[in-house]
């Protein structure tokens, strides 16, 4: 399995970043192809001191190539271009293949 994630910085304006968020980018995220989960949350605390986040999102692919295909599809560059309307306190993207054990 392989997971995306991002991590957005606090925005200025945290009520306009949730409305954006929530009706337009999550319904954008949610068309991808070959998604399997997504969750995300807007409650970002640390386990020590402060963080700079105040959005964290995760989705789940079968696989790379499944990831890969879904950010190069036209659904994919619709998501990344909303990234412009509303996450202008920046985001870091990361994927990672997930490793399962017990």
């Amino acid at each position: 399995m392989q997971r995306f994630l991002a991590l957005y910085s606090r925005p200025e304006d945290a009520t306009a970043f949730r409305e954006h968020y929530t009706t337009v980018h999550v319904p954008l995220v949610e068309a991808l192809p070959g998604i399997r989960n997504i969750s995300y949350s807007f409650d970002v605390a640390a386990i020590q001191g402060d963080t700079t986040y105040g959005c964290v999102f995760e989705a789940e692919f079968d696989d790379e190539g499944a990831l890969q295909a879904a950010l190069g599809s036209p659904e994919g560059q619709k998501a990344a271009a909303d990234l412009a309307n509303f996450a202008g306190a920046g985001v870091e993207l990361l994927t990672y293949q997930v490793a399962r054990h017990r």
